[in-house]
């Protein structure tokens, strides 16, 4: 009880829509993680074990065709530990639909590495936002970031949005073929 009660001091009704504050990487107070222990009317009902939201359901993955991930897609938003990576290509990517009754305002994201520190950190890549899963926007372009060091490394970054978004994105921009390594992800935010 005292665990959801610290919860709801942090995570605000706002309007329509549940204010996710970062406080520190994979905390208790992400959308994925709330998505994950059971979406109800309000946080403080949102209480059980979390459960990957893409495991039940809740939300989907998708990722570059071919995929030829090393683990299952999944893992991409999970909130442990996960071994994820792509063979070597330019242009590989992972999506997040939250599907067609939710979307988010984003402040701020968090990224784990999908593996050890030797293999393929992500360095260049945006984070993208789409609400039709065809047309995407960029909304933090990230250029020789070393943030994510060491293995399974993660690393958080503010968002300056005022778009809601339903589907979400992480997309390499090296300029030769590379692997893609994501082993979590979790944002904040605004969620209506």
């Amino acid at each position: 009880e005292e665990a959801a009660e610290t919860h709801d001091a942090r995570t605000a009704s706002l309007g329509e829509g549940l204010s996710f504050i970062y406080e520190r990487d994979f905390d208790e107070n992400g959308v994925l993680y709330f998505l994950g222990t059971g979406e109800k009317e309000s946080v403080a009902q949102s209480r059980r074990e979390w459960v990957n939201p893409a495991e039940t359901g809740v939300v989907s993955v998708t990722m570059m065709t071919p995929p030829a991930f090393s683990g299952n897609k999944n893992g991409a938003i999970s909130h442990t530990k996960q071994r994820l990576r792509s063979k070597a290509r330019r242009n590989a990517w992972v999506a997040l639909d939250l599907g067609p009754l939710r979307k988010l305002v984003t402040s701020h994201y968090t990224i784990r590495h999908g593996g050890l520190a030797n293999e393929a950190p992500l360095r260049n890549w945006e984070l993208q936002g789409s609400n039709d899963g065809e047309t995407w926007e960029t909304m933090r372009v990230h250029v020789n970031d070393e943030s994510l060091k060491g293995d399974y490394a993660t690393a958080s970054w503010p968002i300056e949005s005022i778009i809601a978004y339903r589907h979400f994105r992480v997309f390499d921009i090296t300029a030769s073929a590379v692997q893609l390594s994501v082993g979590g992800l979790e944002f904040y935010g605004c969620l209506h």
